[in-house]
């Protein structure tokens, strides 16, 4: 469960978009955050189990987490090591619109799809 300060510094983030994932049964069970520093962008990434109910809230703040991790280390961060996390994406695999999504938070990304397009030209 999220605290409030951790809900408003989602909230409140600058050069930061998301974008939700939907399961087959339509929720959110991937969340994606798109992050810009200077001229850097980032990717960061929530993975819900399949064993529980998605909060987009909760992943939204993982996925920025991740995505400011990455900027910060200016590099790939957080491989996708779980079992459970990597049936989630192969799960999604056709949804997830790339071949390599293998750590959650990814640095110096380009567009992966016509919803990230849009969202690089917002930030």
């Amino acid at each position: 469960m999220l605290t409030n300060k951790q809900r408003n510094i989602v909230r409140k983030s600058k050069n930061v978009k998301f974008y939700f994932i939907p399961d087959e049964v339509n929720l959110p069970r991937v969340t994606v955050c798109i992050a810009k520093n200077g001229d850097h962008y980032a990717r960061g990434l929530a993975l819900c189990s399949v064993k529980t109910i998605p909060d987009p809230i909760e992943g939204s703040f993982v996925a920025w987490k991740s995505a400011m991790r990455a900027l910060k280390e200016g590099t790939d961060t957080r491989p996708i090591l779980r079992d459970e996390a990597i049936e989630v994406v192969k799960s999604l695999k056709s949804a997830l619109w790339l071949d390599d999504w293998d750590c959650r938070g990814q640095f110096d990304v380009l567009p992966a799809n016509s919803i990230e397009k849009r969202l690089f030209k917002c930030l």
